[in-house]
């Protein structure tokens, strides 16, 4: 959120606070006047992170995890952004593979979606 202060008039010569209708200063008679306005706005940082993990001697991953803030596919719904977190693994051969995901919105808090499903009926 953006807020703008109201200016405040300071006499470059004295450093005396002035008013808007002072078109010289009535204490050293200057004309150079020295106007303070505060803008401020609230940011929120957001990440994400990306890994993946690479078995030595095969080009292919077997294990990939996503974590953070991302934007929303539906803007309309949740404008800022959702936090998302996956897992795709296909690291053990013995059992099926998986994926792993939740998708919170970044304003409620309320979990969008909440799925986990071997890997060969994700969609």
């Amino acid at each position: 959120m953006k807020t703008i202060s109201k200016p405040s008039y300071y006499c470059k010569a004295c450093n005396k606070e002035l008013t808007l209708k002072d078109k010289v200063c009535p204490y050293c008679g200057s004309n150079k006047r020295i106007i303070n306005l505060t803008i401020s706005e609230t940011l929120t940082p957001r990440g994400s992170l990306i890994s993946r993990k690479y078995p030595r001697g095969i080009k292919k991953w077997v294990l990939e995890t996503i974590s953070g803030w991302f934007l929303s596919t539906d803007k309309a719904k949740h404008p800022n952004g959702v936090k998302k977190i996956r897992i795709i693994n296909r690291e053990n051969p013995k059992k099926p593979n998986s994926y792993k995901e939740k998708i919170i919105d970044s304003k409620t808090g309320k979990i969008i979606r909440d799925i986990e499903e071997p890997l060969e009926k994700h969609k």
